[in-house]
């Protein structure tokens, strides 16, 4: 049998230095993922034939929703409520962090349910 290393598992070999690159990572999917919903959206309100379509239509509630997530996901670093233990990159406030969380889930919980639409 095979015994599992626990520096195998998510996030036990991440380091504090680690984290700006995570969130690098981060803003550079969130944003190209902001340029494609802008992209969509923008292509179903010019025209007016895709606006009456019910397809049209649904892709558009995703596309809404996917840009208010991605939005958030894209300043996430900045929304959160920084430690009091330690010096951190955390800039917001408890507010911004709260708005931060509804609108993550939010889009979590309406986009699945459009797509199974």
């Amino acid at each position: 049998m095979q015994e599992y290393d626990d520096r195998l598992l998510i996030g036990a070999t991440l380091k504090e230095d680690d984290w700006p690159i995570i969130f690098g990572m981060l803003r550079v999917a969130s944003g190209l993922s902001i340029m494609g919903s802008i992209w969509v959206i923008t292509e179903i309100l010019l025209d007016k034939r895709k606006q009456y379509m019910c397809y049209h239509r649904l892709i558009f509630a995703i596309s809404s929703f996917n840009l208010l997530t991605e939005i958030w996901f894209f300043i996430a670093e900045r929304a959160q409520s920084p430690d009091k233990d330690r010096k951190d990159w955390k800039h917001g406030t408890v507010t911004t962090c709260r708005m931060s969380g509804f609108s993550i889930y939010l889009g979590t919980l309406a986009i699945p349910w459009y797509n199974a639409a």
